[in-house]
């Protein structure tokens, strides 16, 4: 018979937590729920395993933002998790409101609509939270709001600002109701559309198939993508005898990167039977030797060098190479028209973005690892701002691509950027722009790439496997 000693220990020790900001109630022997008025966690025991598993939902909108798991073999790691959760927890309590976004072109016709919409969901005891806001400066004051809003005279703006701002929600107001401003009638729609669940986006590139390549089908591969925005989110998937078996993503609501994390999703990797020999990981910030060096607004509390830690703990082969990098590896090997490439991507936040750089098919990664680091390329564009500054307008991320393409070619003379700027959907006005700043023969080809999740992905397995040129 199994010992399960440690993971009832820990159920135990979960149901002495008694807190005011949440009920503790019982499901049964293998889940316990941490319960708010806006949100409830939810923890899973697996006996079997020796995995535990905690999941926050926002109770109005159904959204999981916060989702892990772990083994706990390590009493404080597991309870450092478990303060994690409940820190969680209380300050989705605390912002609990749904913040809803009208927008117009100017902000002065849904001021009065957003005033209306106030009374009425204070009326109705909702939680939302509504304001008005001009088209310029949607970009700008867009900040965990749950939904936006579109006046009839922007409705045309749709699917722009669905590119430019993927994760938030986004509703045309339908013109009977917005010229009655039937409050009533437009709370009940956002219901409807908050309960909806969102469909995954479609992979932008296709991957070329590389199942017949023997190296590829013998082995057992674990890939992680780290993302570290508001919050941390961390995708891996496994990949075995040349086949997706596992795809996953953990989430933290915090800004921050630690081994543990890692560790995590390894441990329960292999407790789950997946017998991995390779190992690859992405992540943002400059990469060097080994050294993730992470963007100042978050922070990272290990310095060593990964693969080598990983290799000694769990005696499998490990690299770990820039988000941007492994990016611009998945996109080049994607294609065979250019041997010179780079993956430029502008954030829709902040001005400073990153790019992965290929010349004559080799990666590019300079001195001390920090070619492609076009933040303080941004920061000299935008003379007014540091690189860490917020974007103000849909037209400003436009002038900083120009200005930073123009830079790349100057220097580069890439054949083509792939381009991933949520901000910047036109590619013909990118043209006409470039062309007021270089000679036609100049310009480079631009390829739109709306989401680097399966090139980032691509680019990793190719570079665990050994099958790109490495820098």
């Amino acid at each position: 018979m199994e010992d399960h000693t440690e993971i009832r220990q820990f159920y135990a020790w979960i149901l002495n937590q008694k807190n005011e900001d949440y009920k503790i109630q019982v499901s049964s022997e293998e889940k316990i729920n941490l319960q708010t008025e806006g949100a409830y966690a939810e923890i899973f025991f697996y006996d079997d395993l020796n995995i535990v598993e905690f999941r926050i939902t926002v109770t109005a909108t159904g959204e999981v933002v916060f989702y892990l798991h772990f083994q706990p073999d390590n009493p404080v790691h597991g309870e450092e998790l478990f303060h994690d959760l409940v820190h969680s927890l209380i300050t989705l309590k605390e912002h609990q409101e749904v913040q809803i976004l009208l927008c117009c072109t100017s902000g002065l016709t849904t001021s009065y609509f957003a005033s209306q919409l106030n009374d009425a969901a204070s009326v109705l005891k909702l939680n939302y939270v509504f304001s008005a806001v001009s088209y310029e400066e949607l970009f700008e004051k867009e900040d965990h709001s749950e939904l936006i809003l579109l006046a009839p005279q922007i409705s045309f703006q749709y699917e722009a600002v669905k590119e430019a701002l993927p994760d938030t929600r986004v509703l045309k107001i339908p013109t009977e109701l917005f010229a009655r401003y039937d409050a009533s009638a437009l709370i009940d729609l956002i219901k409807e559309t908050l309960k909806q669940k969102e469909e995954p986006a479609e992979p932008v590139l296709e991957e070329p198939s590389i199942q017949k390549d023997a190296c590829f089908n013998k082995h057992h591969i674990l890939l992680i993508n780290i993302r570290i925005r508001e919050r941390s989110s961390f995708r891996y998937r496994v990949y075995e005898n040349g086949l997706i078996t596992l795809d996953e993503t953990v989430m933290k609501y915090r800004q921050a990167l630690t081994l543990p994390d890692i560790e995590d999703i390894i441990t329960t990797v292999i407790a789950r039977g997946h017998q991995i020999d390779l190992i690859g990981i992405s992540a943002p910030g400059t990469i060097h030797e080994g050294h993730i060096f992470l963007p100042e607004f978050t922070s990272l509390q290990v310095d060593l060098d990964i693969p080598a830690w990983l290799e000694e703990k769990y005696h499998i082969q490990a690299c770990v190479l820039n988000n941007m990098n492994v990016a611009a590896l998945g996109c080049y090997y994607c294609q065979n028209q250019f041997h010179d490439i780079v993956l430029l991507y502008q954030s829709a936040k902040h001005i400073s973005g990153g790019a992965g750089i290929i010349i004559n098919g080799q990666l590019v990664t300079g001195l001390n690892s920090m070619a492609g680091e076009t933040k303080y390329l941004a920061g000299c564009l935008v003379s007014h701002s540091p690189y860490d500054s917020h974007i103000h307008s849909a037209r400003e991320a436009e002038e900083i691509v120009t200005r930073t393409i123009c830079s790349i070619q100057s220097v580069i003379g890439t054949q083509a950027v792939y381009l991933c700027s949520p901000l910047t959907p036109n590619l013909k006005q990118l043209h006409n722009d470039l062309a007021k700043r270089m000679d036609e023969k100049y310009i480079p080809a631009i390829i739109k790439v709306n989401d680097l999740c399966e090139p980032i992905f691509y680019g990793i397995l190719l570079y665990t496997l050994g099958l790109t040129q490495k820098a």
